[in-house]
């Protein structure tokens, strides 16, 4: 059973036991209350007889001898009636009102659920839990169908430049990226060596190559590159590919250039600072040993494994020792690589380690440090590393900040 119908479930319980209960109440109530009237009536109807001998002695019709007698035989039938509880004529009362709240607790349910199977929607619970990929669907199919009528109008206008480019961006977000290149020459062909165009057709081409950028592709960056040397999107596509080829030294020096120029774009920012990090490190220029440098924005560090993990850790395994601003976005301003067999270690980050000039260690108050362990020997986080973290470390502390990694990432 899903979520969704086991709380529509839930629910109608217990607005189904709700009603129950206010049609039973009153049964139960008018039992009770039919107990206490008739002990009351009981007590009127001596009050009355008393009343009446009072009325007989002082007008004459009954001696004072007399009066004690009758008075006798009346305290007796009221001892007697108290005695016996309610008279007879109550009790079938009382207990049909008992059996017919019984009968109703039992039957209304039942007759409830049975009409809902038979008159209502009993697969409605399960229809909900159907109902938001039905929409996206049916969303994800209303684009499509636009995008087939796009395609079908640019066979007959084949000179629409803003149609083709149209066309090749929506085929690269549906995903049908072999589209998208054909889509993209159409516009090529017709706009010529412009940034924008070269970059949509290398883009396109890589992601029809999955995501490989050598080649052509990486011809096209380099051509939009020469015609707008500051160009945002040229320069992380280029850096890209530099990455991949190997050649670190140039995508770092790509993406260093990127940096001042997305100032404005924080999430964009990080994820180059992020790139930057990881070049360095697979390129072994983030060291392992270096020395302090004599700056006050040096940060002593001491990472520990936990005992609990230790079984969990191989001791050639990498661990990232990273430092983060605390505020705005959260980008590596420095990273060290060491490996678990040097666990527990000592370390210093500061300016020399830093990812760029544009944000050193030195130019902040306060960062957040991490120590990874990585299975894999990537500088982004995967399922089954282990890490600690520290929040909120003043950089230039006299003291060392003590990270101990004690959680799996999950």
């Amino acid at each position: 059973m899903n979520v969704y119908a086991l709380w529509f479930w839930v629910m109608a319980g217990a607005l189904l036991a709700a009603a129950v209960w206010a049609i039973l109440r009153p049964l139960l109530k008018r039992e009770a209350a039919s107990e206490s009237a008739t002990d009351d009536l009981s007590l009127e109807i001596y009050r009355a007889r008393f009343t009446e001998l009072d009325d007989d002695i002082s007008g004459g019709s009954v001696s004072a001898a007399e009066k004690d007698i009758v008075v006798s035989e009346l305290e007796r039938d009221l001892l007697r009636a108290a005695e016996r509880g309610p008279v007879d004529a109550t009790a079938p009362k009382g207990s049909r009102n008992r059996m017919v709240a019984a009968m109703l607790a039992l039957l209304l349910p039942a007759l409830v659920v049975g009409l809902y199977f038979a008159l209502g929607r009993p697969d409605v619970a399960r229809d909900i839990a159907g109902a938001e990929a039905e929409m996206k669907s049916a969303h994800l199919a209303s684009i499509e169908s636009m995008v087939e009528g796009l395609a079908a109008r640019m066979e007959q206008q084949p000179d629409d430049r803003q149609g083709w480019e149209m066309l090749a961006r929506s085929y690269m977000v549906l995903g049908r990226y072999a589209e998208a290149v054909v889509a993209a020459e159409k516009l090529y062909a017709l706009a010529g060596d412009e940034p924008e165009v070269l970059l949509r057709l290398a883009d396109a081409l890589s992601m029809a190559n999955g995501g490989d950028l050598a080649g052509r592709p990486a011809e096209l960056v380099q051509k939009a590159l020469v015609l707008d040397p500051n160009h945002p999107t040229a320069l992380w596509l280029a850096g890209a590919a530099a990455a991949e080829s190997g050649n670190h030294g140039a995508a770092t020096a790509f993406w260093e250039r990127l940096l001042p120029l997305v100032a404005n774009e924080p999430e964009f920012r990080a994820q180059v600072a992020e790139a930057i990090a990881n070049v360095r490190l697979a390129a072994g220029d983030a060291g392992s040993a270096q020395q302090p440098g004599s700056n006050a924005g040096a940060i002593r560090i001491r990472v520990e494994l936990a005992p609990s993990l230790a079984d969990q850790a191989d001791p050639d395994s990498t661990v990232f020792i990273i430092a983060r601003a605390s505020e705005g976005a959260a980008m590596p301003l420095a990273v060290q690589r060491r490996t678990v067999k040097e666990l527990p270690l000592d370390a210093t980050l500061d300016d020399s380690l830093s990812m760029s000039d544009a944000a050193k260690l030195s130019d902040f108050t306060t960062i957040d440090l991490s120590a990874r362990v990585s299975h894999s020997g990537r500088a982004g986080r995967e399922s089954g590393d282990l890490i600690g973290e520290l929040r909120g470390v003043t950089v230039g502390a006299d003291t060392p900040a003590n990270i101990i990694i004690d959680t799996r990432v999950p």
